[in-house]
């Protein structure tokens, strides 16, 4: 077991698509990154980065778990971000409403939350993916608990701040 109690040694697990979320170095390195690829396993989901500059030390990311889906998967268009940790868990869409309009959705709520998984955790299944044990096993110790109202309001606050500065508002 580790310091924090895990026993993957991660914070937290991440599941996003089409691409990962996190591009700092101290982050990438708590959190335990999958990928949803419409693409067939081993294409990089690592976008293409130039060498580092000479005496800059290169940073080598943990390894960035591909899954792949299913052809012809709807899920391989949506822009999707599950996080679990052991203080909170969330769910993000980016997309559209009815009326074609961008539409971002969020909640923290542990029912929809599950609900996300286990849509996943469907996709997996189907495509007969080897690494959902492991996944599952990540669910389990990070389950979905009942959010603080306070992490909750936070990070209301803190997305409206920055919906503002860039859509240029609040000047």
């Amino acid at each position: 077991m580790t310091r924090d109690g895990s026993v993957s040694g991660y914070r937290g697990l991440i599941l996003s698509s089409p691409a990962p979320i996190l591009s700092q170095k101290a982050l990438i390195e708590q959190f335990h990154s999958a990928v949803f690829l419409a693409s067939l396993p081993g294409a990089s989901a690592t976008p293409f980065r130039l060498p580092a500059a000479q005496g800059e030390r290169e940073f080598l990311a943990p390894p960035l778990v591909e899954l792949s889906l299913l052809p012809g998967d709807a899920l391989a268009e949506e822009q999707f971000c599950v996080i679990f940790t052991k203080d909170l868990a969330l769910v993000m869409v980016l997309g559209t409403n009815a009326a074609g309009a961008p539409a971002f959705q969020f909640s923290f709520d542990p029912g929809l939350v599950r609900q996300a998984w286990l849509q996943l955790r469907s996709r997996l299944h189907l495509a007969k993916e080897d690494y959902l044990p492991n996944l599952e096993a990540l669910v389990e110790q990070f389950a979905p608990p009942i959010p603080d109202y306070r992490l909750v309001s936070e990070f209301g606050r803190q997305l409206l701040k920055r919906l503002v500065r860039a859509t240029g508002g609040g000047n």
